[in-house]
This record gives C-alpha cells, structure tokens and sequence, in this order.
C-alpha cells in the first residue's frame, strides 16, 4: 500500500497509472527483469470524489549479480511517491547506505542514493 499520510499527517492519494510507471521505474532502476506491476484504488477519476489507497501487487525477478554499484536518483518532485516505493521494494534487493534528502511536502524534489548488488 501506498500510505495517504504525508510526514505530517496530510493526506495525499495517487492514480493508479502513477504509482503503476512510477513503482515500474524504481523496479528497473533496481536491475529487476520480468516486471509485472498492478494497481489497485487511488483516485477514481471516474468517480470524481472517490479516493482510497493505492494497493500495488508486485512481481519481479531481482538481479542476482556480485557487482556493488552505487545509484543515484534524484528529480524535482515526488519524494513521497518515490519514497514509499523504494521503502516498498527495498528488502527485495542488497541495498546498503541509503542516503535519502529530506521530504518535508509530498511533492517536493528528493535525491536517494544507495549501494545495490546487481
């Protein structure tokens, strides 16, 4: 699930179709192969009004390298979408020495770094 609590306490929701190519992204960032992503609630743009958590289900096959690399992602908007995500996902992957920026509103920039065996 994507949470809906921003750091402090607002309440932000996502489309599908967001946290769908977004969790995608952060799949194939990570060396994942043979992504299938789905998406569950959010925003109903159908139903203007309606909103919920976004529910995302996850199969991937992750890089079983010996390779440590470093990445370095970074934008100008989004950490907490990104953020949740890589929380998400991490355990998944050998990922050490996270360093994250702060993310103070939702949709500010963020920059994550980490070491990933790929």
């Amino acid at each position: 699930m994507v949470s809906s609590f921003g750091n402090f306490g607002e309440k932000v929701y996502y489309d599908c179709d967001t946290v769908k190519s977004s969790t995608e992204q952060m799949l194939k960032d990570l060396g994942a192969s043979d992504i299938n992503v789905k998406c569950r609630g959010g925003i109903d743009h159908f139903h203007w009004g309606f909103t919920r958590e976004a529910f995302v289900k996850t199969s991937f096959v992750a890089s079983a390298g010996e390779e440590l690399q470093r990445v370095e992602l970074k934008d100008s908007e989004g950490c907490h979408l990104v953020y949740e995500i890589f929380d998400g996902l991490q355990d998944s992957f050998q990922i050490s020495d996270i360093e994250k920026s702060s993310c103070s509103r939702i949709n500010r920039a963020y920059e994550l770094s980490f070491n990933i065996v790929k």
